[in-house]
C-alpha cells in the first residue's frame, strides 16, 4: 500500500466517524473534516467549468461577476470575482499576497496599493479580448492566491486561539484553513490522477504531464494531499489550537508553509512551458502569477526577470538567461529540479546547479541550504 493511501486509511480509523461524516468527499482518498466553506469553495470550480465552456463574452462576465454554482447561503452566490475583493480588502493580508503586491510594485512598498487589482484587470482583459485563457487566468491568479490565503489565515487563527485568554470569543476555527485549502485545490467533480477537470488539481496534472512528473498522479498533487492529511491530523487532536498543544500550532504553520511551496511547482512549470513554446499570452499570464513571488528573497534575480517578463513583450531571444534566472528563483520557493522534472518536448532540462543557492531569509543569509524546511511567517 502506498504511503499516501496508508495515511488516508489510518486517519479514517483514528478520526471519529461523527467528524468524518460532516466533511465532503473530494475523491482520491480525501474527505474533509468539516464542510462549512469547503463545499462552497469546491463549487467554484463549476463556475470555472462553465466559463471555459462559454464562447459568449457577456455570459462569461456574468459568471465571473455574479456566480452560478457556489452559494454562501440559499440563493446568495459566491462569485469568482469575490476572491480578488476579499484579498484586496483584507487589512492585514497574508505573506504570499503581500509579497506579490510588493513584486508587482517593483519592490516599492509605497506603491503596492496600486497593484491590488492585478488579477481582476487581467481576467477582465481576457474576457474583453475573447482570449481563450480566462479559466486558466482565474486558476493561476485567483484560485491559487486565495488557496494560499485561506491556508495561512487558518494557521494564524489557530495560533491566536492558542494564545488567547478566551478563545471562545474568537471566530470559529472551521477547517483550520486545511479543509478550505484542499476544497479549493481539488474542487468539485475532479477525477483522481486526471487533468479532466477545472481545479488547481487538474491544472497541476496538466503541468506535470509536460514535465513527466505525473505517474499517473502529479507528484505535486500527491505531496499536497499528503501534507493536507498531516495538517488535518494535527487539527483533529482534542487539544488542537490550545495552550496545551503549542507544538501542534507550530506543526500547522510548518505544514501550511510546505503546502504553499509545493503549490508553486505548477506555476513554475507552466512559466517554463510558455517560454519554451514561445507563447506570448501564456508567458504574460504565468509571469504575472509567478515572478512577483521572487521579490521575497532574491531581489537581483527578481529585477532581471521583471525586466525580461513583466515590463513589456517577452524577448524569447533571451530564453537561456531567463530560464537560468527562473531556476535561481526556484530555491527562493523551496523548489528543486526533482519537483519540476524534465521538459518532455525537448530543449530544456532543469539545471540543479542553479537551484543550489542558499535561500536568503528576510535579508539574513544562512550558511546552509534551508529550502524546504524553513518556516518564515509574517504575523
Amino acid at each position: 500500500m502506498r504511503l499516501q493511501e496508508a495515511t488516508t486509511v489510518l486517519l479514517a480509523l483514528l478520526l471519529p466517524a461523527r467528524v468524518l461524516s460532516q466533511g465532503i468527499d473530494l475523491q482520491g482518498g480525501i474527505i474533509t473534516r468539516t464542510s462549512g466553506n469547503a463545499q462552497m469553495y469546491a463549487n467554484l470550480t463549476l463556475d470555472i467549468r462553465d466559463i471555459r465552456a462559454s464562447t459568449n463574452e457577456d455570459e462569461m462576465l456574468r459568471l465571473y461577476l455574479d456566480g452560478r454554482n457556489a452559494e454562501e447561503s440559499v440563493g446568495i452566490h459566491f462569485p469568482l470575482k469575490k476572491i480578488s475583493d476579499i484579498l484586496r480588502e483584507d487589512t492585514t493580508g497574508t505573506p504570499t499576497y503581500l509579497f506579490h503586491l510588493y513584486g508587482l510594485a517593483g519592490l516599492d512598498p509605497e506603491q503596492y496599493e496600486s497593484s491590488k487589482s492585478y488579477s481582476d484587470r487581467f481576467v477582465r482583459s481576457t474576457i474583453a479580448t475573447s482570449t481563450p485563457m480566462t479559466a486558466d487566468a482565474i486558476i493561476a491568479l485567483d484560485m491559487w492566491m486565495f488557496a494560499t490565503h485561506v491556508l495561512t489565515k487558518g494557521a494564524d487563527l489557530c495560533a491566536r486561539r492558542a494564545a488567547a485568554d478566551n478563545p471562545d470569543r474568537l471566530e470559529d476555527l472551521g477547517g483550520g484553513g486545511m479543509d478550505e485549502f484542499i476544497a479549493l485545490w481539488i474542487g468539485q467533480d475532479q477525477t483522481p490522477a486526471s487533468s479532466d477537470g477545472h481545479s488547481l488539481y487538474a491544472w497541476a496534472q496538466s503541468a506535470a504531464a509536460l514535465f513527466g512528473t505525473d505517474n499517473p498522479e502529479a507528484k505535486v498533487n500527491q505531496d499536497v494531499k499528503l501534507l493536507y492529511q498531516q495538517g488535518a491530523g494535527v487539527l483533529s487532536l482534542p487539544r488542537a489550537c490550545t495552550k496545551d498543544d503549542m507544538e501542534g500550532v507550530r506543526q500547522l504553520w510548518t505544514i501550511a508553509q510546505q503546502i504553499i511551496e509545493k503549490s508553486l511547482v505548477p506555476q513554475v512549470q507552466m512559466l517554463i512551458h510558455s517560454i519554451m513554446s514561445e507563447d506570448e499570452e501564456q508567458a504574460a499570464l504565468y509571469a504575472i502569477s509567478t515572478i512577483p513571488q521572487v521579490s521575497q528573497c532574491r531581489p537581483s534575480v527578481f529585477k532581471r526577470l521583471n525586466d525580461a517578463l513583466l515590463t513589456g513583450n517577452v524577448n524569447f531571444g533571451e530564453k537561456p538567461s531567463i530560464l537560468s534566472d527562473i531556476e535561481k528563483a526556484m530555491d527562493c520557493f523551496g523548489i528543486t529540479c526533482e519537483d519540476i522534472g524534465t521538459y518532455k518536448a525537448g530543449g530544456y532540462e532543469c539545471n540543479s546547479d542553479n537551484t543550489s543557492q542558499i535561500k536568503s531569509l528576510a535579508g539574513y543569509q544562512p550558511t546552509t541550504n534551508v529550502a524546504g524546511v524553513s518556516n518564515v511567517h509574517v504575523v
